[in-house]
């Protein structure tokens, strides 16, 4: 009677394979193999014999471990910390005021008169201290001096049958004079008749307020004195 044998192969397919005669070894059946992890490997049969594949055991090979590796840590940067600044502060800057000038519009100084052709007593006399803070230089056409903004006096003249008009300062030190005239046009005189006094005159004088600056010529000094008005010629420092 005819063994059969199973022969297991790799791919799970069975084969059975006739035998002419039994094989002089027994077929132990009580060993059954571990069914994992096999390998069928041929071997090469001997003459009129068929032998079973022999079953090796693949080395069980554990799966490889990866080394643990810690993530990776970037070195804690810490944001630059900006350096406060104070504000720039301001240096506060004060305007530069403007220079004084003269200023007919304010009210004289040491008052004002009226007068008219023929006025007597003549000379026609006050007292004036000259100077003050506004440099008179800017008017040009030879004005000198520092005198006070606003006239050191005033004189409304009323023309008559005289020809001359004049006015003129003594003092006790070096002086000048402006004035402004009823047309508006500004004289300047420094000294007169060999002294250091001023000497304004007007021929053929017109009706009108005569504006009167008696300065110094030395700035921020002060002289004391006595301004005159004339109609006559031979009144003068």
């Amino acid at each position: 009677m005819a063994v059969a044998v199973v022969t297991l192969m790799a791919a799970a397919c069975v084969t059975v394979s006739p035998l002419s005669a039994p094989s002089s070894s027994p077929l132990a059946t009580d060993d059954k193999p571990v069914a994992t992890d096999i390998i069928a490997t041929s071997v090469p049969a001997t003459e009129g014999a068929t032998q079973k594949p022999r079953r090796t055991r693949r080395p069980a090979t554990e799966p490889p471990t990866a080394a643990p590796t810690a993530p990776p840590t970037s070195a804690a940067t810490l944001a630059p910390s900006a350096t406060p600044t104070a504000p720039p502060t301001q240096t506060p800057t004060s305007t530069p005021s403007a220079a004084p000038t003269l200023n007919y519009s304010l009210s004289p100084v040491y008052g004002s008169t009226a007068l008219s052709s023929g006025f007597v007593p003549d000379p026609f006399s006050v007292g004036v201290t000259a100077g003050g803070p506004a440099s008179v230089g800017y008017l040009g056409g030879g004005c000198y001096g520092f005198a006070t903004t606003a006239p050191s006096f005033s004189v409304n003249y009323t023309a008559g049958a005289f020809p001359l008009l004049r006015f003129y300062f003594i003092g006790s030190g070096d002086t000048t004079m402006i004035i402004n005239s009823p047309a508006g046009t500004y004289f300047c005189v420094d000294d007169s008749f060999g002294t250091l006094n001023p000497t304004i005159d007007f021929n053929s004088p017109s009706s009108g307020r005569y504006d009167i600056w008696v300065g110094t010529y030395a700035e921020g000094a002060s002289v004391g004195g006595t301004l005159y008005a004339t109609e006559s010629s031979g009144n003068h420092p």
